[in-house]
């Protein structure tokens, strides 16, 4: 496959189908990649992190199903970031009270990533993605992502 073209399509479908307990702060793992096809998206099994590497638009999309971890109650926030930086529009809340209050999230945010990007050298850039939970402690269940490479 030549990697080389700057619009080349890429996909990334990757979930985690165990229930995982995770504190504020924490970022959210995503441990097995179902589908990791192309140049421009990079991802390694159980790390949080995706890796855009090409200039283009990208559609990243997130569910996942939380519940109240404990005695912990509040919101369940998802938040996510792009080079440590929290993406505008790109955060998704439910209230929990209880671990019987299961509910979904779900974050659907457009990434473009310039050419001119402050990290690009030689055409190509490494921008980093994580989600994670910016809310009070919750256990974390069926969690999927995907990613595609646009234009």
């Amino acid at each position: 496959m030549n990697c080389n073209r700057i619009y080349q399509k890429s996909i990334l479908d990757t979930y985690t189908n165990t229930s995982t307990t995770l504190v504020a702060g924490a970022n959210i793992p995503l441990n097995i990649n179902y589908i990791l096809n192309g140049c421009s998206i990079a991802h390694t099994e159980t790390s949080p992190t995706i890796n855009l590497l090409k200039a283009g638009k990208y559609l990243v999309t997130f569910n996942a199903t939380l519940a109240p971890s404990g005695t912990a109650t509040g919101n369940m926030t998802v938040q996510l970031f792009r080079n440590g930086v929290a993406v505008p529009g790109a955060t998704s809340s439910v209230s929990g009270t209880s671990e019987t209050d299961v509910e979904n999230v779900n974050i659907t945010k457009i990434i473009e990533v310039d050419s001119v990007c402050p990290c690009a050298g030689n055409g190509n850039v490494t921008i980093p993605l994580v989600f994670t939970n910016t809310g009070i402690e919750a256990v974390y269940s069926n969690i999927q992502v995907t990613v595609t490479k646009l234009v």
